[in-house]
């Protein structure tokens, strides 16, 4: 990879980590708007695995004194099991031009929820939503990298404060993620060299991550919401007609 692919990178990492900062979801959206057009689509998956593995462990971190630990339990494993069964058909089908397709698409309908449904649907926080949102979560994560938003549709109606979501949801994502990753190295996605760019990645993390929580009052919610929104239509109709 040459300097200003490597450049590329980095901002990429940086923008992901300050508006996970700041959302505590969004490092694998950004990062997947990107890393597929410099790695084949399953490499590009397991890099931001790795990268959401240091995301999620400095926010769990920080919210630790939060944490509903009793939400736990069921959703992940309603999570990581479709998560498991999403990983063994992206390695059964492998690379494929379907995929980009279906991230486009995958794109496009998180851009239509975050900017219309966000603020319009409301979830009971029933077992059997728990069970439903975060096996959907799994799914997408598993084939897309990017069950985070779905899932967070759950926690956001059932916890009981910003902190409490926050440190929910990334102590219940750096479980999946730790668990995702290895069935990733498992089935052969991650190499050395893969690794090697996720550790060079690490001081875009730590400053994306702090700029994310010191700015997150300086920036309103709307103005935030469309960027992401414009980013994911963009991005999404460009996956879906020209890749």
């Amino acid at each position: 990879m040459d300097l200003h692919t490597l450049m590329i990178l980095f901002l990429a990492v940086l923008l992901a980590s300050f508006l996970h900062g700041i959302s505590g979801f969004a490092f694998g959206i950004v990062a997947l708007m990107i890393f597929p057009y410099f790695f084949p689509y399953t490499e590009a998956i397991a890099l931001t695995s790795l990268m959401m593995i240091f995301v999620l462990l400095y926010n769990a971190w920080l919210y630790r004194k939060y944490i509903a630990w009793k939400l736990i339990p069921v959703p992940i494993l309603a999570y990581m099991g479709m998560d498991f069964l999403a990983i063994l058909l992206l390695k059964y089908v492998g690379d494929n031009p379907i995929w980009y397709r279906l991230l486009g698409i995958m794109f496009l309908i998180l851009a239509v929820y975050m900017y219309w449904g966000q603020d319009k649907i409301r979830i009971k926080p029933t077992v059997t939503n728990a069970v439903l949102f975060n096996a959907a979560g799994g799914i997408v994560n598993g084939l897309f990298g990017a069950g985070g938003p779905i899932a967070a549709i759950y926690f956001l109606s059932v916890c009981k404060s910003k902190e409490e979501y926050l440190g929910t949801t990334q102590m219940l994502f750096l479980f999946c993620v730790v668990i995702d990753q290895a069935n990733r190295i498992l089935n052969g996605m991650m190499s050395p060299t893969l690794a090697l760019y996720g550790i060079c990645c690490l001081w875009c993390i730590v400053i994306g991550l702090f700029l994310g929580k010191k700015l997150f009052e300086r920036i309103s919610a709307k103005t935030f919401k469309l960027i992401i929104c414009a980013a994911l239509l963009i991005d999404g109709l460009y996956m879906l007609l020209f890749r």
